[in-house]
């Protein structure tokens, strides 16, 4: 048995993986428009950049700001019948079968066009992507992060290097139940249903493992700390009594109290002596 780890919320180390096998969908749904992909690239993650050259109506490539990559394996799409044969295949368990699958040779050639261009890869991908990317990765030594990739429940089992991660909703998948069955995973990270669960399939969906949108576009660049700088104290002014602001009061409001004091005179010898004079 594989070792299982569950998780209050999705790592946020894995969100470019999700993203990437987001845009594998958008690829191919946008009729492989690729300036509307870049476009919704980058409402999810900035300085990421899409490579329409190295993708395909079943692979996207995205290239991080390093100028490393991930590739991505697209899901099924349930209105393209060739994709539901694929999905039968896997079912039966013809992705583990010693001579592969014609879609999985595909995914190879593939792999190997892209990995011709950027020696540093990653794979990734969702559902049935999930399970190309994780058989890419086991047969060329790669790093493979999936989500919900699809399964047999025949106990096949794997040849080639384990590096391959993979995510699955705490609630049932049936599409990738099988999962936790097979002890040649790297390991399997369990993380909540944040799909409606009255939704079908929506603990299968993609949207399970992308970052909330109050998240979004997410950054490369470090965050700015702002420190904290404590103010300076600030001494209290007293203001001193001045006496002219006083006088000038007194003769506004000669009742308060400060006022009431009558200043002595200080020219009394000058009275006297002009009183004398007038005597005589």
């Amino acid at each position: 048995m594989a070792q299982e780890v569950e998780y209050d919320s999705m790592p946020t180390e894995d969100y470019e993986y999700a993203i990437a096998s987001q845009i594998a969908y958008d690829y191919y749904d946008n009729g492989n428009d690729a300036q509307r992909t870049q476009e919704i690239l980058d409402t999810y993650i900035e300085g990421y950049t899409f490579d329409p050259a190295n993708s395909y109506n079943d692979a996207s490539t995205i290239v991080r700001p390093d100028g490393t990559a991930i590739l991505a394996y697209r899901g099924t799409r349930p209105t393209n019948p060739i994709d539901l044969v694929v999905d039968a295949g896997i079912l039966v368990g013809t992705h583990r079968a010693p001579i592969p699958a014609p879609s999985f040779i595909q995914a190879q050639n593939h792999y190997n066009q892209v990995k011709a261009n950027y020696p540093k890869l990653d794979i990734t991908g969702h559902s049935r992507g999930g399970t190309w990317a994780n058989y890419i990765a086991r047969q060329n030594g790669e790093k493979a992060v999936v989500f919900n990739p699809g399964e047999t429940p025949l106990g096949f089992s794997y040849s080639g290097e384990n590096n391959t991660r993979v995510y699955r909703t705490n609630t049932f998948d049936i599409v990738s139940f099988s999962t936790h069955g097979y002890k040649d995973y790297r390991d399997i990270r369990i993380v909540p249903q944040t799909d409606p669960l009255d939704s079908w399939l929506g603990s299968h969906n993609i949207t399970n493992f992308l970052p909330h949108y109050n998240l979004l576009p997410l950054s490369t660049e470090p965050d700015i700390i702002i420190p904290v700088i404590p103010p300076k104290p600030v001494e209290p002014i007293i203001a001193k009594q001045d006496p002219r602001y006083i006088s000038n009061l007194c003769l506004e409001q000669p009742n308060l109290k400060i006022c009431k004091k009558k200043p002595k005179l200080k020219n009394k010898p000058m009275e006297r002596e002009l009183v004398s004079q007038t005597l005589y």
